[in-house]
């Protein structure tokens, strides 16, 4: 009967090996080993979330449709620039200039120079991987580029720096990672 009890719970004691030791509720394929670690940039590798957050608060309240830095995270960390253009467009009730960015370009710069880190223990975790990595986000390439230099990891990912121009569909659409991960496997 400890058996059955034992297959249909795999969280149950293992017998002989002490208390406290359970078996792995793991699925099997999460214990093979991994082809490629893929990376995304922002809140993972650099902390530029927080930097950036204050930027677009004042971004969207010189436009005239101002957003709360709660709003901006919820709405807009993680997400796409068309994502972030397409809220600001809704609030404002007019569409903007294709390159409309492109006018605030230097308060990010400014403020990531500035304040940009890299995320705690990064480094060292990224020193510790046998295994190809590369870094995957809705970040554009050239900020990708230039974040990664500021907190001295660009070297980690030279060549393997993926943005979603690169894909059909940039994250959280599951193709965008398959995309990235074929050339390594």
């Amino acid at each position: 009967m400890a058996d059955i009890e034992e297959a249909a719970n795999p969280t149950t004691t293992i017998r002989g090996t002490g208390v406290g030791h359970r078996r792995s509720t793991l699925p099997t394929m999460t214990r093979s080993p991994v082809d490629l670690a893929i990376f995304d940039c922002d809140g993972v590798l650099v902390d530029s979330e927080r930097i950036c957050v204050k930027v677009d608060a004042m971004i969207t309240a010189d436009l005239g449709c101002a957003f709360t830095e709660e709003e901006i995270i919820e709405k807009f960390v993680g997400s796409s620039t068309e994502v972030y253009t397409a809220a600001v467009e809704e609030r404002l009730g007019r569409r903007l200039e294709k390159n409309w960015l492109r006018q605030y370009e230097h308060l990010y710069q400014a403020a990531l120079e500035a304040d940009l880190t890299a995320v705690d223990g990064i480094a060292e975790a990224l020193n510790s991987l046998a295994m190809p990595v590369c870094v995957a986000s809705n970040t554009g390439h050239a900020s990708l580029r230039r974040n990664l230099e500021i907190v001295g990891l660009r070297d980690h990912f030279e060549g393997r720096i993926f943005s979603a121009a690169d894909v059909a569909r940039g994250k959280p659409a599951p193709t965008s990672s398959c995309t990235l991960r074929d050339p390594w496997v």
